[in-house]
């Protein structure tokens, strides 16, 4: 279950964090 709280939280941050460095 942590790994998967992980694994969402960092596809969420990066996510979050592309379409903002993209621009």
């Amino acid at each position: 279950y942590e790994q998967v709280q992980k694994i969402v939280g960092e596809a969420f941050f990066a996510f979050a964090d592309a379409p903002e460095e993209e621009r």
